[in-house]
């Protein structure tokens, strides 16, 4: 009998199809080790491209290492180990001192770690925003080696390979040039740990000129990139530059915490910025500069022009951007008076601290959660000017001894002051649309000793024609210089009580007097009004004036 025959299972035509050049990449494929990330022991201060940076005991330099790295597609890590016999040893800071030629270094172009604080004697900052100033220690110091109209970059992530992944340069003190670091492409880069225009003990500029133009960082990809972070570790001096942070192109994605603008390391005094701390022009989606912790804070002081200037163009340039929990123009313990927009080099031309202009700005500048309120201090002129766009929300934030008033809602051109209220709020043509601030009437016999809570009345005279409804009023302990110093209460004045007086009972919560007291309104669309004038100065303690008066600008001791 014949034996039945072995059952074969047909071979799908695909596989028929498939050349045997195919088969043998795909099975290789399978069994492929990953690719291992390489260190490269930098240990010459040389500028020479010495890249046999693997062998023991080889020369290797910075730009050597780069380049080495350049040709893996690993994470590769760039550690110092370089010895006091070495020329570029400065013996009398104890640190090496890395002299850029007339070539600028390889732009990172493949995913590394540059790690200063590898390099033995180097320590990473241990103290957080609430503990103190920076107390790192940095001993790789990154200069080109002449300063003086030098157009170089100092290191470049991502511009040669926008699809390069993230990176991160750590623990280093970069100067001189003209770019200390600029980012690009579409990674998480981060930079974290360093001196930025300082030198490496951070209490000296490196350039005193302040026409030279200088940056700290420049953006050219869209990001996300991180600049600092919650750990101690984590946090940047950016000091003696003309500019700290510029972009140039539409981000998202930015963290930028715990770092310190125009201070020294130790926080305690300034190390001015010639221009602004940060220029933003478009789209600057999904960021988050500082934090409702005090790990996150940012310290912006002694900035010449403004801390933070933003220019908006769309409605949606800033979805998702939040400015928190960060002080503006102190030093490290958020009361000696270090200020901003002062502008020393021409003192009639003073800058708001924070400046936002355009066609559109709807953001939201501090916040009504705890930790959220920014610290807006000692300013050359307005805390905050809104220059003829709306939108801009700015609630719950300590204004504290600006010079000029703490909101200026203003309609192009820059600065005007306080805005009368008109009648129905019917002006429109500029910041926040001029939005009217509500009129407070207070008991005859309240002022001057004041109390924890009083039954007053508001009106705000907005039409509602000329509003979106509900308007939210926020009533604040009052500030030298005018402006709020801790949130109060808040009440909702809807559409049926458009114009009219309301009744409202304002308590302290904290058993303090609520005079001082400022206020005032938000609507709908986040249209924040300027403070309505501030009522019981705190010149009232003495009895010796019997009826309310505003509170001057710039009259804080230190202002």
């Amino acid at each position: 009998m014949d034996q039945p025959k072995e059952s074969v299972m047909p071979v799908p035509r695909l596989f028929h199809a498939l050349p045997c050049y195919a088969l043998v990449v795909s099975l290789s494929l399978l069994h492929a080790s990953p690719v291992q990330a390489l260190v490269f022991t930098i240990d010459t201060t040389s500028d020479a491209n010495l890249s046999d940076c693997t062998a023991a005991a080889a020369d290797c330099s910075l730009r050597g290492a780069i380049t080495k790295a350049n040709l893996t597609v690993a994470r590769d890590q760039l550690n110092f180990d370089i010895p006091e016999t070495d020329p570029g040893f400065q013996t009398a800071s104890g640190h090496w001192r890395i002299l850029v030629g007339a070539t600028t270094l390889p732009f990172l172009s493949e995913a590394m770690d540059v790690d200063g604080y590898s390099q033995p004697g180097a320590s990473p900052a241990t103290q957080s925003p609430d503990q103190g100033g920076i107390n790192a220690v940095i001993k790789i110091e990154l200069m080109p080696a002449q300063i003086a109209g030098n157009q170089q970059v100092g290191l470049d992530i991502g511009l040669a390979n926008f699809n390069m992944p993230a990176s991160t340069i750590r623990g280093l003190a970069i100067s001189g040039f003209s770019s200390q670091i600029q980012l690009a492409g579409g990674f998480g880069h981060a930079i974290e740990g360093c001196f930025l225009g300082t030198d490496p003990t951070g209490t000296t500029a490196t350039i005193s000129n302040p026409t030279v133009q200088t940056t700290a960082i420049r953006i050219q990809g869209p990001g996300p990139y991180r600049i600092g972070g919650l750990q101690p570790a984590q946090r940047n001096l950016i000091s003696g530059v003309r500019n700290g942070i510029n972009w140039f192109v539409a981000s998202s994605g930015m963290v930028i915490q715990g770092n310190q603008f125009g201070t020294n390391a130790a926080g305690t005094a300034a190390i001015p910025i010639h221009g602004d701390g940060f220029g933003i022009v478009g789209s600057w989606t999904n960021t988050l500069v500082g934090d409702d912790t005090t790990a996150g804070r940012n310290i912006f002081a002694a900035i010449s022009f403004s801390a933070i200037r933003i220019f908006g163009q769309s409605i949606n340039d800033f979805t998702g951007t939040r400015i928190v929990g960060n002080w503006f123009g102190t030093d490290i313990t958020g009361t000696k008076a270090l200020g901003n927009g002062r502008n020393p080099q021409s003192p009639t031309q003073k800058q708001a601290t924070i400046h936002v202009s355009g066609s559109n700005c709807r953001l939201n500048i501090g916040g009504l959660n705890p930790g959220e309120p920014n610290r807006i201090a000692f300013g050359g002129a307005a805390g905050l000017l809104v220059d003829q766009c709306n939108g801009l929300s700015a609630i719950a934030n300590e204004f504290i001894g600006n010079q000029l008033i703490p909101i200026d809602n203003a309609f192009g051109g820059g600065a005007v002051g306080a805005t009368p209220n008109d009648v129905d709020d019917a002006d429109s043509t500029g910041g926040n649309r001029l939005q009217n601030y509500p009129e407070l009437t207070l008991p005859p016999d309240f002022a001057p000793t004041g109390s924890d809570q009083v039954a007053l009345q508001y009106r705000v005279d907005t039409a509602t024609t000329n509003a979106v409804y509900p308007l939210t009023v926020y009533f604040f302990r009052g500030a030298c210089g005018g402006g709020s110093a801790s949130l109060l209460a808040s009440d909702t004045y809807v559409s049926a009580d458009a114009e009219q007086l309301r009744s409202f009972n304002l308590q302290s919560g904290d058993v303090g007097n609520v005079l001082p007291l400022v206020v005032l309104a938000v609507d709908a669309q986040g249209n924040s009004s300027e403070f309505a004038p501030m009522i019981g100065e705190r010149i009232f303690g003495d009895g010796l004036e019997d009826t309310p008066a505003a509170d001057p600008g710039g009259s804080c001791p230190g202002a």
